[in-house]
């Protein structure tokens, strides 16, 4: 079986399975949408950067950095916790949050959404606090470390220089009141060698304040994110999402439905076309009828000629027409059987099959005609796709009559028409099935 098949299968002979489970699935969707909480959303809009600070990239860039820091569980438990609100980091930061860039601006808004329009509120300011001494502490923390490794330094320098100070003042105590002029000779280089050290630090550790001052000075120019506007409790719910559940609920109905069918067909598997037919019962095609629901059948010249050459073939005097599936609304059994054997409504009588009588089947008759009459036929007249189990009541009739099946007629249903229409529509090749008739086949066509 090949995949159009499989196709034809599962998604014509189903259809309304399928059909019902698309609806049930769009139902459940849109009853599980309105049946859902009410949400509200509340919003906070932060400044991270100066007006028209940056490239679209730099924004986006910014946006992503910001959605980072917020979204981080640790930060978000933080929040919660500053908010009073009892809730679960986790399930915040994975779908109740959401940050988005306002054009160039350099100001984010964020969006806290939750059952309470107190808690989205507070959790959304909070949210934003957090952000902006996150974005500071990023963007500042390297000018705060290195001032303070420059504070350091200078510290360590005004204790050496005081060191030196005291070891200087000592020289010059000693120098005072040495007499002998080699000593005070070695005292007055030790001395000198003493300061010349402390200028050297003392430079040094002018250079470092300046360097500390030119770093205050820049992180003093740099720009401060804020809160420009504060989020406040909503006054009305979110909006109802139901068309994404009922897309949602039809997807999941079609699956479901689709399944169901391949299931069926897995374990009551259904014949597609003449050729799985005429295998399936070991009989050869005679032809096909088009059954649309009109009040009568005009068959072709050739079918009932055929009809003809089949029980001639075997000698039968009468062909029994044997239906199984034969529509409602369509013609009655007795007009297409007086059709096969006039040879076609409106026919030539000289061209009918002279004695050969064409009665449509009757079970009430069998039990005075089958053990007697053995110069009868039998034709099968079945829909195009048929479960194979269904062809059971043909096969028992056989063996029960031991009348031949010289052949067998199929008609196509509404239901064939439709998918035909359908894969025509879409450019797609026509779908394995019966097989269609040229124009002087023999067809049955309805008025």
């Amino acid at each position: 079986m090949d995949l159009t098949e499989a196709t034809r299968r599962v998604f014509m002979h189903h259809l309304r399975l399928i059909v019902a489970c698309v609806v049930v699935g769009v139902l459940a969707g849109v009853t599980s949408s309105l049946t859902r909480p009410h949400e509200y959303t509340s919003s906070v809009r932060v400044m991270l950067d100066p007006q028209g600070s940056g490239t679209p990239e730099a924004v986006t860039a910014a946006a992503d950095t910001a959605r980072a820091l917020i979204t981080s569980p640790g930060i978000a438990a933080h929040a919660l916790a500053q908010a009073n609100a009892d809730r679960d980091p986790t399930a915040l930061v994975e779908g109740r949050i959401a940050l988005e860039p306002i054009g160039g601006s350099g100001i984010v808004r964020l969006d806290v959404r939750d059952g309470d329009p107190a808690v989205a509120a507070a959790t959304a300011n909070a949210l934003a606090d957090e952000l902006v001494e996150g974005w500071v502490a990023a963007d500042g923390g390297a000018v705060d470390d290195v001032a303070n490794v420059l504070r350091i330094r200078i510290d360590q320098l005004d204790a050496d220089i005081t060191a030196l100070d005291e070891q200087i003042a000592r020289r010059v105590v000693e120098l005072s009141g040495e007499s002998d002029p080699a000593i005070k000779r070695r005292l007055r280089v030790t001395r000198d060698a003493l300061i010349a050290e402390r200028d050297g630090m003392v430079q040094e550790r002018l250079v470092l304040r300046s360097e500390v001052g030119r770093a205050l000075v820049d992180a003093a120019n740099r720009f401060v994110p804020r809160i420009v506007d504060p989020a406040v409790p909503a006054v009305e719910a979110d909006p109802r999402d139901m068309m994404p559940s009922a897309a949602l609920g039809a997807l999941l109905g079609f699956l479901v439905g689709a399944g169901a069918a391949a299931i069926i067909e897995t374990f009551r598997p259904t014949l597609v076309g003449d050729d799985a037919i005429a295998e399936a019962l070991g009989a050869a095609i005679l032809g096909n009828l088009s059954v649309d629901g009109d009040a009568s059948w005009h068959v072709g010249e050739r079918l009932p000629f055929q009809i003809g050459i089949a029980a001639r073939r075997v000698k039968a005097e009468t062909v029994e027409l044997v239906s199984v599936g034969l529509p409602a609304d369509g013609p009655t059994f007795r007009t297409l059987a007086d059709g096969l054997q006039r040879g076609g409504s409106g026919r030539d009588p000289s061209r009918s099959n002279g004695d050969l009588v064409v009665h449509p089947f009757d079970r009430d008759e069998l039990g005075m005609n089958a053990e007697s009459d053995t110069s009868r036929a039998m034709v099968a007249v079945l829909p195009s796709v048929i479960k194979r189990a269904e062809l059971r009541g043909i096969v028992d009739l056989q063996n029960l009559t031991a009348w031949p099946l010289v052949g067998v007629i199929t008609f196509r249903s509404k239901n064939d028409h439709v998918w035909d229409a359908f894969m025509k529509e879409r450019g797609g090749r026509m779908m394995a099935g019966p097989r269609r008739a040229p124009d002087d086949a023999p067809t049955a066509r309805p008025t």
